[in-house]
């Protein structure tokens, strides 16, 4: 038994690299990291919905810890996925909808409010593979 533990995690890693999967839409110079910076005086918060073309603010509550927050100054990448890229994600036209909100403002509130009435958004942008390509993959608040 304390031989298995001993070899197991030794194949663990070779068993994962052969069975990962890498999204065939991605090229070859495929972006996996998304950037929001915040170059704004309010600290805020955004979520992608994937709700395109809908504009109601999604269910999930952002102002929730463990959330995306970003003070002024602060930028955080944002993934696509474990094999994948943006390229994939936005394909053949694609557009998807980043909300972004003022964190002080939505997290003084019920998310209800926030989600009936707009307060705390700051801003909805839309995002495309042609958007993301002429900001370098950047999506920047100011």
């Amino acid at each position: 038994m304390k031989k298995l533990l001993f070899v197991l995690p030794l194949f663990v890693p070779i068993f994962l690299a052969t069975t990962c999967q890498i999204d065939e839409n991605c090229p070859e110079n495929a972006h996996n990291g998304l950037t929001i910076r915040n170059e704004s005086d309010a600290r805020i918060r955004y979520n992608f919905y994937w709700n395109y073309p809908d504009t109601t603010i999604g269910e999930w509550d952002v102002s929730r810890e463990g959330t995306a927050g970003l003070s002024s100054g602060e930028e955080f990448t944002r993934g696509a996925g474990l094999g994948s890229c943006w390229e994939s994600v936005l394909i053949d036209g694609k557009k998807e909808w980043v909300y972004i909100f003022n964190a002080d403002t939505i997290e003084s509130l019920d998310w209800e409010v926030v989600r009936q009435t707009g307060r705390g958004l700051i801003e909805r942008r839309e995002i495309d593979l042609e958007y993301l390509s002429k900001n370098d993959f950047i999506i920047t608040v100011q």
